[in-house]
């Protein structure tokens, strides 16, 4: 290095030592980088002494530093410009590094200077000030700069996160800890990640969160399992799912707010699934020029109950022993100007926009009116009640009125309730369903085995019936771990006085098995899809020939 060259890099230096804590000139050497100046202040933590001078990057800080530093070194020497990182170190400082390519006249090297500030302030529109994740803005600006940069031969994906049943979280630990709450599923996500990827908040419940396209996947499904082990706040445990969704960016022509867009439909799709699930953009059902957003499905929903727009179909419910056969209502809609609506996609716009308890009336008053067709003594029709009417002061009285009203005895009606809609005031929705069950009503545990509390619950609700979630059935096979598990549950539930029913039968071999477990009832395919009203009696003739056959 020139004279000249010296020069001008001490008062370089002497400029940024007296605006940052730490300045180090690295010289690139064989595909290492080598310290070859160090400038420490006195008050600055550092792993760095003068000693270090003429030592590797990797020789002198530890392991978990060197791949950022080496990275952020790297980029900076092949875009010849300044590469800026910024991490939040804890509650209050965030450290800013500098990666800076040196102009030096006549250098015979690359150098490379580097400088840090330790700050105990930082903009809010970069950082969130409680969290430390980027801002909204700031992870646009920072995937918009890296859609541009992409190569042939990389691509990158974003994973958009959904909270499930954050309503009920908060209900359970309060609005006051719920920001607290999101900060440590923030933290315990972050903890899992690639150190190269970036997160950020969208809303109270949502998070985004860039990665490598070859590892997004496998990224989210570790995720998934971070989020299982239960969270403590309040005394409580908290369980938490999240529903996500993928989408890839493969070159420099995509935008940040279409990739955007793309991950929040694949997520909305995971979360009409069910919830916990994760779905690639390229896997969902894309409408072409017919794309259905919330506000439209919103509208037309309004519409379709104004217009009674929906119908009733039954699946058919079969008693092994005594062959009886039971229905459970399902709703379909077939909107006039959007087609045919999955119950998944319009029942989660209904419960979020307050529709919910409209259509479950509709529901129960239709059960009440077609059920007379039926004339059978013994017949029972089984109605899903959501978590908000089930929490409505309206539901005994207008079950009792509805029944009145229809000259139906309330013992021919099913109540199914799943697990989670009782979260919210656990107390009364039990005593309100133990008045139900005094009145006739019978009471049924929906989708059971699949919540962290399905045995508390089977000691607290005056239930009469719990039916088995499909999961367990799907791959029951004599000796299998669902086996032992099925057949556990219905000892127990028997022994509790409880009906049994196994939901998502398909094949004559599980309906074998589970007649070989003692279980009460089943339901599925392997019997009928769910049928109209009108084609219910010729279904139901057909399964007491089928049962014959299989009992004989």
């Amino acid at each position: 290095m020139t004279i000249q060259a010296n020069i001008q890099l001490e008062k370089l230096v002497d400029a940024l030592r007296n605006a940052y804590d730490s300045v180090y000139i690295l010289k690139y050497v064989g595909g290492r980088f080598q310290y070859e100046y160090i400038s420490v202040s006195e008050n600055e933590s550092t792993y760095l002494t003068e000693e270090s001078i003429g030592k590797y990057v990797e020789d002198v800080i530890p392991s978990y530093r060197t791949q950022k530093i080496t990275s952020l070194l790297m980029r900076a020497m092949d875009e010849q410009k300044a590469i800026q990182y910024t991490e939040r170190l804890n509650a209050a400082d965030f450290e800013r590094m500098m990666c800076v390519p040196l102009p030096l006249q006549d250098q015979e090297s690359t150098y490379i200077l580097v400088y840090s500030k330790r700050l105990e302030s930082i903009r809010e529109e970069t950082f969130e000030a409680r969290s430390g994740l980027p801002s909204f803005d700031y992870f646009r600006e920072s995937v918009q700069q890296k859609l541009k940069g992409l190569h042939d031969n990389k691509s990158l994906a974003l994973i958009y996160i959904n909270i499930d049943q954050f309503s009920t979280i908060i209900d359970r630990i309060g609005h006051a800890r719920i920001e607290q709450m999101v900060i440590d599923i923030a933290a315990r996500l972050k903890s899992i990640l690639p150190s190269h990827s970036i997160m950020t908040r969208v809303t109270g419940d949502e998070l985004i969160i860039l990665v490598d396209q070859e590892t997004s996947f496998h990224c989210a499904s570790e995720l998934q399992i971070g989020l299982s082990a239960p969270f403590k706040m309040n005394k409580l445990e908290i369980y938490v799912t999240a529903s996500m969704g993928i989408a890839t960016a493969e070159g420099s022509t995509d935008t940040v707010d279409s990739l955007i867009m793309q991950a929040y439909r694949a997520m909305f799709e995971a979360k009409q699934l069910g919830g916990n699930k994760i779905k690639h953009y390229d896997e969902c059902s894309k409408r072409t020029g017919n794309e259905l957003d919330r506000n439209m499905l919103e509208r037309e929903l309004k519409k379709a109950i104004e217009n009674q727009e929906f119908t009733l179909y039954y699946q058919p419910i079969v008693q092994l022993s005594s062959q009886v056969i039971h229905y459970e209502a399902l709703i379909r809609w077939v909107s006039p100007k959007l087609g045919f609506i999955s119950p998944d996609q319009f029942i989660l716009v209904a419960e979020e926009c307050g529709l919910i308890e409209m259509i479950d009336e509709w529901v129960v008053d239709r059960v009440c009116q077609q059920i007379r067709s039926i004339h059978r003594d013994e017949i029972r029709v089984s109605v899903n009640l959501s978590t908000k009417t089930l929490e409505s002061n309206r539901l005994e009285a207008l079950l009792l009125h509805t029944t009145k009203r229809h000259n139906v005895d309330p013992r021919h009606i099913a109540l199914e309730i799943t697990e989670h809609s009782i979260l919210k005031n656990e107390v009364a929705t039990i005593d309100k369903l133990k008045r139900l069950r005094e009145a006739g009503f019978q009471i049924a545990i929906d989708d059971f085995g699949v919540s962290h509390a399905s045995l508390n619950y089977l000691r607290l609700l005056p239930a009469n019936k719990i039916k088995i979630d499909k999961v367990f059935i799907q791959n029951v096979t004599t000796g299998s771990k669902d086996y032992h598990i099925v057949t556990s549950i219905i000892a127990l539930a028997q022994k509790l006085g409880m009906t049994v029913t196994a939901e998502g039968v398909e094949t004559e071999e599980q309906v074998d098995i589970l007649q070989k477990m003692n279980c009460d009832e089943i339901q599925g395919y392997y019997f009928s899809k769910p049928v109209p009203i009108e084609s219910l009696a010729g279904v139901t003739a057909s399964i007491r020939k089928e049962m014959e056959s299989f009992v004989n």
